[in-house]
């Protein structure tokens, strides 16, 4: 199924349409999904526009589950607004004034299934207007091939088992919502989470002086605009990042004893700078000394 029905598909299942009728261009987004008596398992692959409830549809005794496998969507609601990045695992109902926006071509599962089979959490949802959590990532990769699975299988064994499957499918994400951490606690994880993954990709291709923006974006599955987002709590933006980070580790190197032998053009290669003039200028406003003055202070 191509993007083109993609729309008509969440309209008819998922009580959701597009915000305003969007231009498809062929290939833009793909489309497979699995239907049982328990819900409709659904893998929406590259999609990237808004959607929001059809305003004559009635789906207030549905449940909606979005795992986000690729890009980040953002949920807004009568709670609010937030931001789900990949790993993200959010549950909420179709309540008026819910939007949600594709900040780049997404792709996610979407489990629809009826209140009655997730009691247990749905005091969490008369709270909060929707749970959400950032899975770890073994369980990320688990449930991800665990649902891909389902979908891919689940139309060639006996409706018994598919829907013994499904039902078990829908628990154990019930389940993981209600053992995530409270909602504050469970922001600054995601936060974590995403701050030491966006730090450990400088740091492994900090040599590369081709290191952009669009580079470490690409690496990590965020989009600029959401990395940006989250180091501005820090005062930092992604470049500022990165080019601290190159400075930090010039600034070691010059201190090692067993980095002497290595030429300050050396240094500046090794960390991603250009030139060394840029590199000594660069140093110089960050620490407010030359390069060959740090490393003489210190061999004294």
């Amino acid at each position: 199924m191509e993007a083109g029905e993609i729309a008509s598909f969440l309209c008819s299942t998922f009580g959701l349409q597009n915000n305003k009728a969007p231009a498809f261009s062929k290939g833009c987004g793909s489309l497979r999904y699995i239907t049982t008596p328990c819900g409709v398992f659904a893998d929406i692959d590259k999609f990237n526009h808004t959607i929001v409830p059809v305003p004559t549809a009635q789906y207030g005794e549905r449940l909606v589950f979005k795992l986000v496998v690729d890009g980040e969507i953002c949920i807004r609601n009568r709670a609010g607004e937030q931001w789900l990045a990949r790993g993200s695992l959010f549950l909420t109902t179709l309540t008026p004034g819910y939007e949600e926006s594709f900040t780049s071509p997404g792709t996610l599962f979407a489990i629809a299934c009826e209140k009655h089979r997730c009691q247990r959490i749905m005091p969490l949802l008369r709270r909060d207007n929707g749970v959400a959590m950032q899975l770890n990532h073994s369980d990320f990769q688990y449930l991800t091939q665990l649902i891909n699975h389902y979908i891919n299988n689940g139309g060639k064994i006996s409706s018994a088992l598919s829907t013994v499957n499904s039902e078990m499918i829908i628990a154990l994400l019930g389940e993981m919502l209600l053992q995530s951490p409270p909602p504050r606690q469970a922001r600054l994880t995601a936060r974590n989470h995403n701050i030491i993954a966006i730090e450990s990709y400088i740091s492994e291709h900090l040599h590369n002086p081709q290191l952009d923006a669009n580079r470490v974006s690409e690496g990590v599955r965020l989009s600029v605009n959401y990395i940006n987002r989250l180091l501005a709590e820090d005062n930092l933006s992604l470049m500022k990042l990165v080019w601290q980070r190159r400075l930090d580790e010039a600034k070691m190197l010059l201190q090692t004893p067993a980095m002497q032998h290595l030429q300050l053009a050396e240094i500046a290669w090794q960390c991603g700078f250009r030139s060394q003039s840029h590199f000594c200028q660069a140093f110089k406003k960050r620490f407010g000394a030359t390069p060959k003055a740090v490393r003489a202070a210190h061999l004294d």
